[in-house]
This record gives C-alpha cells, structure tokens and sequence, in this order.
C-alpha cells in the first residue's frame, strides 16, 4: 500500500536525525554519544537499503541489511555499557552477532524467509539483552533509569514482532510471509518499531544531556589546579551530607616567600602536593576543597571533635615530614597552620563553623604557625587554653 510505503521512510529519517544530534554532540561530550549516533546510524542505513537497493543478489542483499541492523543493536548496546562504565563485552557481543547472521543466511538461502526474518530480529534483541544485562542493577539517576527501561522495552518489542510473525504466518506456505508483510497488521508493527525507536532516542539522548550537564558542573565545581573542590562545589557537597562533623581550615606558612624565591610554578606544584598530603592524610569520605590562593578548607562528616583534631595533627606532621621538591629540582620544607571548629547542621552553621576555624586558623598563625588550634564546643576558648590545647595535640 502507498502509505505503508510512504511511512516506511518516516523510521529511518528521525533515526538519521537522532544521528546527526549524537555525533554533534560528541563535540562536548567523551562519552556514549558517538555510539548512540553509529548506532542509529547504522539502523538508518538498514532501513533505507532494505527500501531502496534493489537488483542484488538476495543473499547478499539479506547479508549487507542485516550486517546494518546488528551494527545498529551492537553500537546501541556499546553505548549503553559505556554510560553505566560497565565491561563492554565485545568479543561475546561480536560472536553472537555473526553466528545469528550466519544462522540467518543459511535459512534465506535455504527458501525459509520466515525463519531468517524471525532469527535475524531474535539475534538484535540476543546482542541487547547482553549489554542490559551487564548494567540493570546501575541505575543511579531518572535518566539512568529511562533509557534502561527505553532500551528494554525496545528489545520486547522486537521479540514481540517475532511471536506476531511467527503466530500470523505458516512455514508450509510460503506466500503468506509476503502477505503479513504487506498486511495493516505489519503496518501497525512498523509504527510500534518507530514509536520505540523514537522513545529510545529521546531517552539516550537525554541521558548525553544530563552527562555533559553534569560534567561541565563539575569543571565549575573544581579548583583546576590541584583538582579539589572549589569554594562551589564544596558549599554544595556539604549541603548534601547528613549528620554533623567539622570543620578544617589549613594554610601553608610563608607561601609567599615559597612564590619570591622560588617562582609561580614552584608554587603551584607546592599546592598540588600539599592537597596530595592533605586527601591522603585525611579519611575518603572527606570533602576537602581549595578556597584560594594557599587555604584549604575541609569537611569531616560524623567525625567528633576529638577524632577531627587527632586527623588534623597527623595531617599538620605529614605535611612537616614531608620533602616538597621545586620545578628546579630544590628540596625544601613546608609546613601549614590550621584551625578546626565543630559544625551543627544547618545552611547557617557550616558558615558560622568556617568562620570560627578561620579564627583558629588566625591564633595559630601569630601563635608561631606549624600547629593545630582548635574551637571548643562551648565557644571561643581564650589564648592560652587554645594553646594548650595545641600543645596536647602535638606532643601526644
């Protein structure tokens, strides 16, 4: 019919279009976007092959479509795998796929046009199936979880169309497979293969969007530099755990000196190894973040007060222990000051808890540096208990 016709070429056009939108964004994006955009690609090319190629052997014709649908399904199912960052089992997938086209191709050239039909579709669902396999409990994220169920409902659909093929025509009759082809009931096939189709590729493409959105929030997120948190970043992170723990601050002493004699670059390697020192000297879990210039701040997570100022003196000797080597190839020592302040919850008290061990920060620093002083739960602790308190920390 004409318009069985004319529709056919609706399904291929919008899959080169989801295509084109994959590749560009590419561009920005170093992630699943150019198999999404092989993949439909590749099924585009199938289709119109199958509509538009004509005079060829049909062995050879049935072999380069199929060769496009299961390059279509083996991208869609690579893409997949790569956006959850699971094995990409391609050698399995690889085996799979030709053994269905070989299987496939003895049964067209043995006259049997309803088994190749039925076992080349059962073939691109068998490549899905793996990769959805691979990544169903990894959803973290509505995005996730769309093209997870997108990418299902895609691979019944396509066994659906095998049941309905093989329910509505007989082996015995060999006619009646280009009957079903021709029927409405085909016809209503073919757009449920293009609503899935469109449906898979407005859920792949939503996860691309989401991925480059947040990659781009977490280069905002960032202190280029020594790749820990900026102020940002770590305002938002913070806001995100629950419970109360504390609040570090460190600065590095005579860092200006360490810029005048030595040079910018000298510095800049001084800061990148004091974060170094710093994310390993204190636990995983801790949101530690670069606040400018030589001062870091960090976020201690259901860490009492005790344990908090135990980590910051193990943290404050690392540093002090540590060989700290300049671009020039000269050993020299660094040491930091730091403050540290319980935090209660609240958008209002991670500031204030900021504010209190910036003030810690400052009584170490005309304390005579290298030392960790720390904010008393009951306020602001006069000098010499402060000191004391900082001695008890340094000395055992």
């Amino acid at each position: 019919m004409e318009h069985h016709d004319t529709f056919a070429f609706l399904l291929p056009f919008f899959m080169l279009c989801f295509s084109l939108m994959f590749l560009a964004a590419r561009r920005v994006d170093d992630g699943a976007s150019l198999f999404w955009g092989l993949g439909f690609l590749s099924a585009a090319l199938g289709f119109v092959f199958s509509l538009v190629v004509g005079g060829l052997h049909p062995l050879l014709q049935s072999l380069i479509a199929n060769g496009l649908f299961y390059g279509g399904f083996f991208f869609y199912s690579h893409a997949l795998l790569i956006h959850f960052r699971a094995s990409t089992i391609v050698v399995p997938r690889l085996l799979t796929a030709l053994a269905f086209i070989v299987v496939a191709t003895m049964l067209l050239a043995a006259g049997d046009l309803r088994s190749h039909l039925a076992v080349s579709d059962l073939g691109c669902a068998a490549i899905g199936c793996m990769a959805l396999a691979s990544v169903v409990r990894r959803p973290e994220r509505p995005a996730d979880l769309a093209i997870m169920l997108a990418f299902g409902a895609t691979l019944i659909e396509t066994v659906a169309r095998v049941g309905v093929l093989l329910f509505q025509t007989t082996a015995a009759d060999p006619l009646s497979v280009d009957s079903f082809l021709g029927s409405n009931y085909a016809f209503l096939m073919q757009i449920m293969a293009s609503i899935f189709g469109f449906l898979l590729g407005l859920a792949a493409l939503a996860t691309v969007v989401t991925d480059i959105i947040e990659r781009h929030q977490g280069l905002a997120e960032r202190d280029p530099l020594t790749e820990l948190l900026n102020r940002r970043g770590f305002e938002r992170a913070v806001l995100g755990v629950s419970g109360s723990g504390c609040i570090l601050v460190c600065d590095i002493d005579h860092f200006k000196g360490v810029n005048d004699r030595h040079g910018h670059a000298a510095g800049d390697r001084i800061l990148r190894d004091v974060a170094a020192q710093l994310a390993a000297a204190l636990p995983a879990r801790t949101l530690i973040a670069r606040f400018g210039g030589e001062e870091f701040v960090a976020y201690l997570p259901k860490t009492d007060l005790e344990v908090a100022g135990r980590l910051a003196k193990e943290a404050c000797r690392a540093i002090a222990d540590a060989s700290f080597v300049t671009g020039e190839g000269t050993t020299i020592a660094i040491t930091a000051s730091f403050g540290l302040a319980p935090e209660l919850r609240g958008a209002a008290s991670i500031h204030e808890a900021i504010a209190h061990a910036d003030a810690c920060l400052y009584l170490a620093k005309t304390g005579g540096r290298n030392r960790v002083v720390i904010h008393g739960l009951a306020g602001i602790i006069d000098r010499n208990e402060i000191f004391q308190t900082d001695l008890a920390l340094q000395h055992g």
